[in-house]
């Protein structure tokens, strides 16, 4: 696995490991008013999760169809400090639009747009406010040219189908 989905991995996907496994018999518990970020869920789900919960994050879900927790709406990853590590959105589960990544001094690190969960459209990395990677993505596939930043020099590297193109 390269730089960039390790850090994609670590900064989104490996707190919800824990979710995606509960199946049935582990639910979030819902947030204590006042104790984290209330967020702005949609009619039919309730805030969960937390910066001190096992999911390192605070979200939206709802009852799916046999009774499990699904997320749906509004999700916002926290460093133990409460600052914000990851800020995105749930449809039925799976990830969609604009999500956003950060330091924990606040600086981006990460910007990447999800359509049903695969990545789809432009993806930004940076490493101390320096660009260091851009791409496109079409429905989880890398596409057209991926440039990348490596102490100052860019260097660049046609996509098809997630695939180098050869020349």
């Amino acid at each position: 696995m390269n730089f960039k989905k390790t850090m994609m991995t670590m900064v989104v996907a490996a707190p919800l490991a824990a979710f995606a496994q509960s199946g049935t018999t582990v639910k979030p518990a819902p947030v204590v008013p006042g104790t984290e970020p209330a967020l702005a869920c949609p009619a039919g789900t309730r805030q969960s999760g937390g910066r001190d919960s096992v999911f390192e994050a605070t979200f939206c879900t709802k009852a799916g169809r046999l009774g499990e927790p699904v997320m749906h709406g509004p999700y916002l990853g926290l460093y133990k400090s409460g600052k914000k590590r990851v800020e995105g959105a749930y449809v039925e589960g799976k990830r969609t639009g604009l999500w956003l990544a950060f330091d924990e001094a606040g600086a981006k690190l990460e910007e990447l747009t999800f359509d049903n969960d695969l990545w789809n459209g432009k993806r930004t990395q940076w490493i101390a406010g320096q660009k260091i990677l851009e791409e496109n993505w079409v429905s989880g596939k890398r596409q057209g040219i991926q440039k990348e930043w490596i102490k100052g020099k860019e260097t660049a590297v046609e996509f098809k189908d997630d695939a180098p193109v050869k020349k």
